[in-house]
């Protein structure tokens, strides 16, 4: 893969991974902090914000040889009102992709007879746009699962550089972004671009 620029409307923070210190102040909305979320990541990879929502994170790392050494992990200082549990979360994404796979089946079969009835000229039966009105409501409920919460959009890796020694964080607070580089003044800066490999 060669590599690209990438740029950016509003300046991202590169900082240096070994040295990074995080504010004691929630990175949403600035207040006083309570809790501490683990943000894990592994470079090179598409980026998941918690190793376990990763679909190759339960086999895959024994499958294809990877290791939990490879993965950064980040612990940011975040407030009760922002702090969002893995397991809750986890369960409901899994909830939605279970029940969305068993309504695409119906959603198909229904389909089917739907087809079936039009091209013999028969009415279709209640029970076909009920299925198909679950299905719509199921896909827009998993929409809303699966969006990006509060914390997520706030605080999102990017990506690390080639040497894996900064972090490129992109933070939608500029007033958790000024104090995040008064708290690393020599391992911190803002870059407007960066070059992906």
């Amino acid at each position: 893969m060669s590599p690209r620029k990438e740029s950016f409307k509003e300046p991202i923070v590169r900082v240096n991974t070994a040295k990074i210190r995080f504010p004691k102040m929630c990175p949403v909305c600035g207040s006083n902090v309570t809790k501490a979320m683990r943000i894990s990541t592994v470079p090179g990879r598409k980026q998941w914000l918690r190793p376990h929502w990763d679909p190759m994170y339960w086999s895959g790392k024994r499958r294809f040889g990877m290791s939990l050494s490879e993965a950064q992990t980040f612990i940011v200082p975040v407030c009760e009102d922002h702090y969002y549990g893995d397991k809750s979360e986890w369960r409901h994404r899994l909830l939605c992709v279970v029940a969305d796979g068993i309504l695409m089946i119906m959603f198909f079969f229904a389909f089917l007879i739907m087809g079936s009835n039009f091209w013999l000229g028969r009415v279709n039966p209640f029970w076909v746009y009920l299925v198909l009105g679950v299905f719509v409501v199921a896909m827009a409920l998993s929409y809303l699962a699966f969006k990006s919460n509060q914390f997520e959009s706030a605080f999102r890796i990017v990506g690390f550089d080639a040497d894996l020694q900064h972090v490129w964080l992109k933070l939608k607070n500029h007033k958790y972004r000024d104090v995040l580089l008064n708290e690393n003044p020599m391992s911190s800066e803002i870059v407007s671009w960066i070059i992906r490999r």
